[in-house]
């Protein structure tokens, strides 16, 4: 199943803190969660945490096959195979940092 990515937002501890819930004053103070409805159960959360990731390539585009017959060509073959591979989650924190 595919879905969205949003950077820089974080993980919610609950649905009245959540960025993606909106709040109704005029309904009885009640917050409306565009996945869940009027009554948010925390616990049914469709929200899925990212840890900290480099960037993140489609492995499915990468082919290794009929690669050159030399060892040291066919390494340097299949590393371009990957760095050329399209990226579908850029990277959220900079290069040698953790």
């Amino acid at each position: 199943m595919a879905g969205i990515y949003v950077p820089g937002m974080e993980m919610p501890n609950n649905c009245t803190v959540c960025e993606l819930a909106t709040h109704y004053e005029r309904f009885g103070n009640e917050d409306y969660c565009p996945f869940l409805g009027w009554y948010s159960d925390y616990e049914k959360c469709p929200l899925v945490p990212v840890p900290d990731h480099g960037e993140l390539i489609d492995l499915s585009t990468v082919d290794l096959a009929d690669g050159p017959y030399e060892y040291s060509d066919w390494v340097e073959w299949a590393l371009h195979q990957y760095l050329d591979a399209p990226l579908f989650l850029p990277a959220d924190r900079k290069e040698g940092k953790t």
